[in-house]
């Protein structure tokens, strides 16, 4: 029954353990597609980022992500895709417009010691 207990405890104990050096990430980032002559080219750069965002694999998107810090990173999910388009001059009469993704992002990873 000693044996028991003792050994219960250390499960405990490993497994309390394992499990709170894991955290989870989220937050923001913003991307530039670049800047285009046109609004409408500029949506479009933006949208097409965005899917080549959503398409990227699990390996390519924590090659992407500042994940350095950590080990054991999960799944990145990628979510609430915003396309924003910022008008701009570098000098009169040049007209520029610069597409902005905006998108949230989530894993669960353990922190590197």
């Amino acid at each position: 029954m000693k044996r028991l207990i003792t050994l219960t405890s250390t499960m405990l104990l490993a497994t309390s353990a394992f499990a709170s050096s894991f955290v989870n990430i989220s937050g923001e980032q913003n991307i530039s597609a670049g800047s285009f002559d046109s609004k409408t080219a500029a949506y479009e750069a933006g949208f097409n980022l965005k899917d080549s965002m959503q398409d990227m694999s699990q390996a390519e998107r924590k090659n992407e992500f500042a994940t350095l810090g950590y080990s054991h990173v999960g799944d990145i999910k990628l979510d609430d895709f915003k396309v924003k388009v910022e008008e701009y001059a570098s000098n009169r009469g040049e007209v520029k417009y610069r597409s902005i993704l905006n998108f949230d992002y989530q894993f669960k990873a353990k922190q590197k010691d």
